[in-house]
């Protein structure tokens, strides 16, 4: 990490007719580096954690990424909050080193877990960081198991939900469902199909212009409206988006905003067969559609 810095770059557009230079334009790009690396193993979802978890302790992973260990280095990591470190440790610089701490010690709210490192003159040569939530109990508050079970309020769910109208969600096989009538409210949990439906100029603001400040706004603002029902399992962020046009980049923010606004319910999306693996990063639960060839 001994060529960071400010480095100055240009952009050249050319014509291909002739190669004459229709445009340049100078900027100043900062390059920066950590050789560090946060893997945060416990909370292992969403970097929360859930009361109903019931976490004893934080743990994590910090790599570094180099040929060599430089000598007499030392890493110093723990959480912060508010700009005040809670718990740290101090320790010699390794390859990889694990850190934990007791979940009961950490308040509620949003924490910063952090590594640096320092030489031997005590000078600070790189910084890394990572989110943490601890999140008071909310019911019908849902996460999911490393197992990649579903759990509501820690108890094991599996999914088996219905999309259409109300009529098909009166099975009482049924769990979970899209479109939810008063009537059956007290039966089953339901998906917030707000942020899809009724809201097209909204959506096609997202797909023409991506997420502009009022969009993303808009989006928070779908999400506030249902996030305190104890009914609510997850909030529908997009169906078929490779089909409609909608890109990962123009999803990914606002599938982060939706999860920042509301950190105790999963995204759920449901792609065509050419998006399953595209829009990963999206949502946690895909709704497939595969749509096989009848033969």
């Amino acid at each position: 990490f001994q060529n960071v810095g400010r480095y100055q770059c240009a952009v050249t557009l050319r014509s291909r007719k002739d190669n004459t230079i229709r445009a340049r334009e100078y900027f100043i790009h900062e390059v920066t580096l950590s050789p560090l690396k946060i893997a945060l193993l416990d909370p292992h979802y969403r970097n929360a954690i859930f009361a109903s978890q019931k976490l004893e302790r934080v743990q994590y992973k910090v790599s570094f990424s180099a040929s060599q260990l430089p000598p007499g280095y030392a890493l110093f990591s723990g959480i912060v909050q508010d700009g005040r470190t809670i718990l740290g440790k101090r320790q010699p610089l390794a390859l990889t080193q694990t850190f934990d701490f007791p979940v009961a010690s950490l308040p509620d709210g949003r924490m910063t877990i952090f590594a640096e490192i320092y030489d031997t003159d005590g000078v600070s040569r790189g910084k890394i960081t990572e989110p943490l939530r601890k999140l008071p109990f909310k019911a019908g508050e849902v996460w999911r198991g490393k197992d990649g079970v579903w759990r509501v309020e820690g108890e094991k769910t599996f999914i088996l939900a219905s999309w259409g109208s109300s009529e098909y969600s009166l099975v009482p096989e049924y769990n979970i469902v899209v479109h939810w009538a008063n009537d059956i409210r007290s039966a089953h949990k339901f998906i917030n199909r707000e942020t899809i439906f009724g809201i097209w100029k909204l959506r096609n603001r997202l797909k023409l212009e991506g997420p502009v400040p009022e969009v993303v706004e808009a989006y928070r603002d779908i999400v506030r409206r249902s996030k305190d029902d104890p009914q609510l399992f997850a909030h529908y962020l997009c169906d078929e988006p490779d089909c409609f046009g909608f890109t990962v980049s123009a999803l990914e923010p606002i599938a982060a905003v939706i999860a920042d606004e509301d950190p105790y319910h999963p995204l759920l999306i449901s792609t065509g067969s050419s998006g399953v693996t595209a829009y990963r990063r999206c949502a946690e639960i895909n709704g497939f559609h595969c749509y096989p060839l009848p033969k």
